[in-house]
This record gives C-alpha cells, sequence and structure tokens, in this order.
C-alpha cells in the first residue's frame, strides 16, 4: 500500500512511500524521511541521532498506522523549546520580585511629568518579513500591489515593547525617530535615572512572557532604523543588549 503524505519535504514536493538504502540497510520509509537520512550522513558530524531515532520510530508506527493517521516526520527543536521554558520561569519569577520596584517607578513618573507611566513602541523582531495586515486581508493575493504589500524581506516581525515612559508625551512628533543623545532633551528627570539605571526596561518582562523577547541575546531595533543590519543582527531580540 500506497501513503500519501500531507506535509511537503525540503524541495517542495510531496513524496509517496518508497524503500531507500542507508548504509546498505532497507527501510520502508517515505522519500522525504530517505531525504532526512541523506543529509545525515552528509553532515554526520553534527550527531544529529536523536532526528535519526525519530524517523526509525516514526516509520515503526507507520507501518501499522491507517492511511488518515499517517504524517511525514518533522524536526524537533529540543533547545528552543527548553530556551522558552526557561525564559517562561525566569519571567514569572523577575516579574513578582520587582513588583516593588515597579510600584516606585510608577509613583515617580507620575509625579515627575505628564502623561502615561507605560510607554509602548514598534519594534522589529526575530527573522520574520515584515507584512502589512492589509495585505493580508485582500482577496487577490498573486495582484497586490508593492504599495499594499509592503513586504520588506529580511527584516522581522513587528511586535509592540513595552517601557517605562522617559520622555515627554509626544517628544518626537517633530523630528521623528532620532538616535538617543547626551542631554537628550526628550528625556524628563526621572527619565535619566530610569535610563542610566535601565529601570525603564524593566516592563519588558511582559515581553518576554508573550513570546516576543529573550533575556538574552540582540536587541530589537526600531523599523526606521533596520535598514542596512547585517545578518547577524537578525537573531532573536532581547533585554539585556
Amino acid at each position: 500500500m500506497r501513503y500519501q503524505y500531507s506535509a511537503p519535504n525540503p524541495l517542495g514536493h510531496y513524496w509517496d512511500e518508497e524503500s531507500v538504502s542507508v548504509l546498505g540497510i532497507r527501510f520502508g520509509i517515505s522519500r522525504k524521511a530517505g531525504f532526512y537520512f541523506s543529509y545525515l550522513l552528509e553532515e554526520i558530524l553534527l550527531a544529529n541521532f536523536f532526528l535519526l531515532f525519530q524517523l526509525i520510530l516514526n516509520q515503526a508506527l507507520i507501518l501499522g498506522a491507517r492511511r488518515s493517521f499517517v504524517r511525514a516526520s518533522h524536526r524537533i527543536d529540543i533547545g528552543a523549546t527548553a530556551k522558552r521554558t526557561i525564559d517562561i520561569s525566569g519571567g514569572v519569577v523577575g516579574l513578582i520580585l520587582s513588583l516593588p520596584l515597579w510600584i516606585m517607578v510608577a509613583i515617580a513618573i507620575r509625579l515627575d511629568s505628564k502623561g502615561p507611566i507605560f510607554y509602548r513602541q514598534e519594534r522589529v523582531g526575530q527573522n520574520r518579513r515584515r507584512r502589512d495586515r492589509r495585505a493580508v486581508n485582500l482577496a487577490g493575493a498573486e495582484r497586490r500591489s508593492s504599495v499594499d504589500r509592503r513586504t520588506t524581506v529580511g527584516h522581522g516581525k513587528r511586535f509592540w515593547i513595552v517601557k517605562f515612559r522617559s520622555m515627554y508625551v509626544n517628544a518626537e512628533s517633530t523630528t521623528g525617530p532620532v538616535w538617543a543623545q547626551k542631554n537628550d532633551p526628550r528625556i524628563t528627570r526621572v527619565g535619566r535615572i530610569l535610563r542610566a539605571t535601565r529601570l525603564d526596561e524593566l516592563p519588558q518582562i511582559l515581553n518576554v512572557l508573550a513570546g516576543d523577547m529573550s533575556p538574552v541575546g540582540a536587541r530589537p531595533a526600531r523599523q526606521a532604523f533596520v535598514e542596512g543590519f547585517t545578518t547577524k543582527r537578525k537573531t532573536e531580540k532581547n533585554i539585556t543588549s
């Protein structure tokens, strides 16, 4: 019996079940799995034996599976799962321990200047294309104009970063996005202290819990400053950099 797999292989095609030979051993597995076996043999120094075991295990399950339950093998990123677990655990602990600071900073901001306590700004995240929501809602995806599509290759997913407000309200209404500078007139008195101690970034714990950022890694940039970034800058964004 031949099974039709629902997931595409790395080459973008769909494969049927086929017997493949690896190191003289013949496996009745999908050609997609065979592709991964070939990849493992070529990159054996990576010692990715977990994927090899996964493919063999899936083959054993497929032999007795009904057609509707057959699925292609997928790589499981244990490292990313473990990292996300650590991020959430650290974020919860950090949020609880820092709550007294949140209260004191909030009172100081309220007494120092008019405006909200928190400040929200759009930043660019990791390895996802920037796409305007209007383009997603258009029915004719292939007929979208370049203006409506607004997709920039290499730019990451947009998200809203949360910080304690350290600038006056509407400080960039006339200048637009600009880099921070010495004796910046946009910054309030309390804001200077918050920026010097990095306490203004304390609310970014919420971004970590939401999955937008990580505690350690590259710093998220504003969309206006992303142009010209190198590949090494397009990594997961964080608080500490």
